[in-house]
């Protein structure tokens, strides 16, 4: 192994044999010196750390870590805890990073060193419906209701942070399995340390009906610790920003049921009634926030849910 650590990129594992080994590939093939990845089996029932070892075929810069099942979040504390490497790279296990990516953070980082987090643009990938996937917009700043609202970032697998940053502030908290890398992001930009967003496509984020975030209750209960806590922290921040938080984070979860083909009959109500204490959201991003209007005004007519779907891209 390269004697320096320059990345670690730390993938955590549960009931995903059939896809950690294409995250564990995608990992070792980045061009990039000084690298290990470090897979961290969270307690599964499925053979992840097998299936890791397999994919890693020997490759020294490959770790293995078995724990008993305590949660993603835990699962990542693991790894920044094991991790050798400056930076910070986490990838869910059914995710994978595209060629370049750890290259295009290691500019950023570069370029600008009080730079504590890089993040760069999404690929949202769903092979059950064979769709080639939309990209995440490129968003360089983040605000806070950016990031507590319709969270820019898209997912953890997208983060690629300085190690001394992470662990400042504590790593990831445990009890959360839904909106953690809000609440990680968070508590990171309310602490002062810089982000910045790339230009660059970075991952393939898996979607679909199954993943945690699909899970709207649970992660509006999860959503709302996260808020919270945030309050707790910065009170005065939170309530200046609280109205487009809230309409925001609305916006999404009515993007998000349309594209599960789970429309609520309270949905119009509700996106109204957010929009209507924010209106700098109708401003500031007309069309995303008028195509969902249109979305839940044309789900109680179509049938299929895929042409709901494609309404709320």
């Amino acid at each position: 192994m390269h004697k320096y650590i320059l990345f670690t990129v730390i993938i955590p594992s549960y009931r995903s044999a059939g896809t950690v080994g294409d995250a564990v590939r995608s990992a070792l093939t980045q061009e990039i010196e000084g690298l290990e990845v470090i897979v961290i089996d969270d307690g599964s029932p499925t053979d992840d750390a097998g299936a890791a070892e397999r994919a890693g075929a020997g490759d020294p810069r490959l770790r293995v870590i078995k724990q008993a099942n305590a949660g993603v979040s835990a699962a990542r504390n693991a790894g920044i805890a094991a991790a050798c490497g400056r930076y910070l790279a986490f990838l869910d296990a059914d995710d994978m990073l595209l060629p370049g990516a750890l290259a295009g953070h290691l500019e950023a980082f570069a370029s600008d060193p009080g730079l504590a987090l890089s993040f760069g643009r999404v690929r949202f990938w769903d092979p059950a419906h064979g769709e080639d996937g939309r990209l995440s917009s490129f968003c360089r700043t983040l605000t806070l209701p950016l990031i507590l609202g319709d969270n820019q970032v898209c997912t953890a697998s997208n983060i690629c942070v300085r190690t001394d940053a992470a662990r400042a502030i504590g790593g990831f908290t445990e009890d959360l399995d839904r909106a953690e890398d809000q609440d990680f992001l968070a508590r990171l930009f309310l602490a002062a340390h810089k982000v910045r967003g790339i230009d660059r496509l970075t991952v393939n984020y898996r979607t679909s009906a199954e993943g945690l975030s699909s899970d709207l209750e649970q992660f509006s209960a999860d959503w709302s610790c996260v808020v919270a806590a945030a309050k707790a922290m910065a009170p005065g921040h939170v309530a200046n920003a609280e109205a487009e938080i809230i309409a925001r984070f609305t916006r999404y979860a009515v993007r998000r049921r349309l594209r599960l083909g789970r429309p609520d009959e309270g949905d119009l109500g509700t996106l109204l009634r957010a929009v209507s204490q924010a209106p700098q959201l109708l401003v500031r991003e007309p069309r995303r926030t008028l195509s969902t209007i249109a979305g839940v005004l044309a789900a109680p007519l179509l049938s299929n849910k895929h042409i709901a779907r494609a309404v709320a891209r």
